[in-house]
């Protein structure tokens, strides 16, 4: 009987060990939500909480990703500006610009400084009286279900 424990046990051990290393290596990483610290960000970027409290629909959406992305999971409503089409891009939207919402350009991800480098394009040509790179790009918009895509775009 001593044996019969002993061996359901063991074997009871072995399955709960199997169990945890099944679960360990099957995880699959979920990425987080990126963190928005305001007394932390580059100059130019903007929390999403802030463009919350401002309300989503009243700024305009400026994505700066490759076109393809923003046509499959861009911000509802936003406008696309790229590094190689700016000028012709900003001419189309420069109408949009002007009636004096804030502006909000969104790249991929944090550490994506394209949206920044966007932000300051817009700048300089003074259509808008405030412009900012969203901390935290896209991702962020995924994490807060404002728009629905892969977690890679």
């Amino acid at each position: 009987m001593r044996q019969i424990f002993l061996q359901f046990f063991g074997i009871l051990g072995v399955a709960a060990i199997a169990a945890l290393m099944a679960k360990q290596f099957s995880t699959i990483p979920v990425e987080k939500e990126p963190i928005c610290d305001p007394a932390k960000l580059k100059s130019g970027e903007i929390c999403l909480a802030t463009i919350q409290e401002i309300g989503i629909s009243e700024v305009i959406w400026v994505d700066a990703r490759s076109q393809d992305d923003w046509r499959k999971n861009g911000i509802r409503g936003s406008y696309w500006l790229s590094h190689e089409k700016f000028d012709v891009s900003l001419a189309e939207i420069a109408p949009r610009l002007i009636e004096g919402k804030p502006v909000v350009v969104y790249c991929n991800a944090i550490g994506c400084n394209t949206s920044i480098e966007i932000a300051e394009r817009i700048k300089n040509y003074q259509l808008a009286k405030e412009v900012h790179a969203l901390h935290g790009g896209w991702k962020t918009l995924l994490h807060a279900g404002l728009v629905k895509g892969n977690a890679e775009p």
